[in-house]
């Protein structure tokens, strides 16, 4: 006579984890306390979301203008930090 509801069994337990790592991802570099020193030139480049950083390399970041291998070691530190590196999303 009653009907019995339907359980959701389409939960993902890793959805969380996806849904932190897409919000970590779209965050801005300004967000993420990156100094302005570093952030400007990357802005100027096209790189101004988490995301963009982790697109580049290394290689092609030292050869944005104003941005040194010590600039570098300080974006592999933050990135490091959120379990992240350079080029693990490719293009």
């Amino acid at each position: 006579m009653y009907a019995t509801p339907d359980t959701d069994t389409t939960f993902d337990k890793y959805d969380e984890m996806r849904l932190h790592m897409e919000q970590l991802l779209s965050a801005s570099l300004l967000e993420l306390d990156v100094p302005p020193r570093i952030a400007i030139p990357l802005g100027d480049a096209g790189i101004r979301r988490l995301k963009d950083l982790v697109r580049t390399n290394r290689e092609e970041l030292t050869t944005i203008k104003r941005i040194g291998t010590k600039a570098a070691d300080k974006l592999e530190a933050m990135l490091n930090r959120y379990g992240l590196s350079f080029g693990i999303i490719e293009k």
